[in-house]
């Protein structure tokens, strides 16, 4: 049989192959039904829900370790669960936010201030100091978020002169009451002098009634 035989017989079957391959599908695929949205809506991601006290205790113990990466594990999951579960995980990220590792101390500050638990006010306006400059700048954010709260924490850290980052202070003391000081020493004492006038005329209304 000579090579233009081969060839139209090859053709032939692929031909065939190709008819019966096209009727199998058509045979096992199912009329067309368009998808109404608004009767089907797409599928959400899984509800938010608590963690549990042993899935809790395993990444405190995780946050203990003496491997950074697997703190820095258990601080990203934290973080992931901590808006849910804000009284439980409240005192676990605090005591993170002193770890060594600043990627650690910087979710800690972030996630304090997130789920706004005003006991780490005090740390947070430590965290003004912090070595990391992520995490100063995030510390101011995590004490606006705190509101009154956080204003009063760095205030007393500035009445007391124990604050070293002094701008970070002020950028938060600023924030929070839509005032504007100076920067430096004189910027102190300008808050110092707005912090006296506004407890005085907090506690004339208290006097007066109002």
């Amino acid at each position: 049989m000579n090579r233009a035989a081969w060839i139209i017989i090859f053709s032939v079957l692929l031909a065939a192959t190709g008819a019966i391959v096209a009727l199998v599908v058509v045979a096992n695929r199912g009329a067309y039904v368009p998808v109404n949205f608004e009767k089907n809506p797409q599928p959400k991601g899984p509800a938010k829900t608590k963690a549990s006290d042993e899935h809790i205790l395993r990444l405190e113990v995780g946050l203990g370790s003496s491997e950074p990466k697997t703190r820095i594990g258990a601080i990203l999951e934290l973080a992931g669960i901590a808006e849910n579960n804000p009284e439980r995980l409240g005192p676990v990220l605090l005591k993170a936010i002193n770890d060594k590792d600043p990627m650690v101390r910087f979710l800690a500050v972030l996630n304090l201030g997130k789920i706004k638990y005003t006991a780490a006010a005090p740390a947070l306006t430590n965290a003004l100091d912090d070595p990391d400059q992520a995490v100063s700048v995030q510390a101011i954010e995590s004490l606006v978020k705190l509101d009154k709260v956080g204003l009063q924490a760095v205030m007393g850290g500035l009445v007391e002169n124990r604050i070293k980052n002094i701008n970070a202070a002020l950028r938060a003391v600023g924030r929070i009451t839509g005032e504007s000081f100076s920067p430096g020493e004189k910027g102190r004492q300008e808050a110092l002098e707005y912090w006296t006038k506004q407890n005085k005329q907090e506690r004339l209304k208290t006097e007066s009634g109002l």
